[in-house]
């Protein structure tokens, strides 16, 4: 699975079920972005000193770890099966077997 779409090259099997990929066969891109939705609101309702320990616990957090809490970037490759797998799941709420 590539995190970043620049760095991304077909897989030679689907990052899902293993199955082999055949050169030139059929197989799936499936570009994911994931970002913090934000809505414009900061609850005003912390106890003194809690907002004070949130900066503490940032600065302590691993930029990277810090950065997949509001942006991340996936790329993976899929066969047939498993991105109708994908696509029931996502439109139909289907559990992913």
């Amino acid at each position: 699975m590539s995190t970043k779409k620049t760095d991304y090259r077909p897989a030679s099997t689907c990052e899902r079920c293993g199955k082999y990929l055949h050169p030139g066969g059929l197989k799936y891109r499936v570009d994911i972005t994931i970002t913090s939705a934000f809505n414009g609101v900061i609850d005003e309702h912390y106890e003194e000193g809690e907002m004070e320990k949130l900066a503490e616990e940032i600065k302590r957090m691993d930029p990277e770890e810090l950065e997949k809490e509001v942006y991340q970037e996936l790329t993976i490759t899929l066969c047939n099966h498993c991105r109708k797998k994908l696509i029931n799941y996502l439109s139909e709420g289907e559990e992913i077997h």
